[in-house]
């Protein structure tokens, strides 16, 4: 499937993932999606909120092993959109960080209370919501619910 975006938008979210050390760009193609979605929301100061920062701890189920970067993406994401504010969660409170415009909390996907515990500190709306974090239907659901409630209804 190709998406109608132009070629430069594209390569620039790709080297971003690659500089930062996601596999987006590399082992998937998943820059092509975000790049597509991210140029067509019209909102300038763009919100995004990614579950899952990629552990590199492999006592946690979920690693991407000890060569990963956790939080590859989400400083990808704030590169490549200036102005934007990037938040991230995840299992695994040894990766959680606060950088330039990026924020990240604790959430245990498995458990529908982190969500509800989660949602009480970041009392906003969100313009891209992603869930790369346990891949489990359980947990998957538990995310869309919480997306339900979180993404900025003027963008779908």
């Amino acid at each position: 499937m190709e998406f109608l975006i132009k070629e430069e938008y594209k390569e620039k979210l790709g080297s971003l993932f690659t500089f930062h050390g996601s596999d987006k760009a590399t082992i998937h193609d998943y820059y092509l999606i975000y790049a597509s979605i991210i140029n067509d929301i019209q909102n300038p100061n763009i919100k995004i909120f990614e579950i899952g920062l990629g552990t590199n701890n492999t006592d946690v189920v979920s690693t991407m092993g000890t060569n990963g970067k956790p939080g590859a993406s989400l400083r990808a994401f704030r590169d490549y959109i200036d102005d934007s504010y990037i938040y991230g969660a995840d299992f695994d409170h040894r990766i959680l960080f606060e950088e330039k415009r990026i924020k990240t909390f604790f959430v245990d996907q498995t458990n529908p209370k982190t969500f509800s515990d989660l949602s009480k500190k970041i009392n906003l709306e969100f313009d891209l919501m992603i869930d790369d974090g346990l891949h489990s239907p359980n947990a998957n659901l538990n995310s869309l619910a919480f997306f339900k409630i979180k993404l900025n209804q003027e963008v779908i």
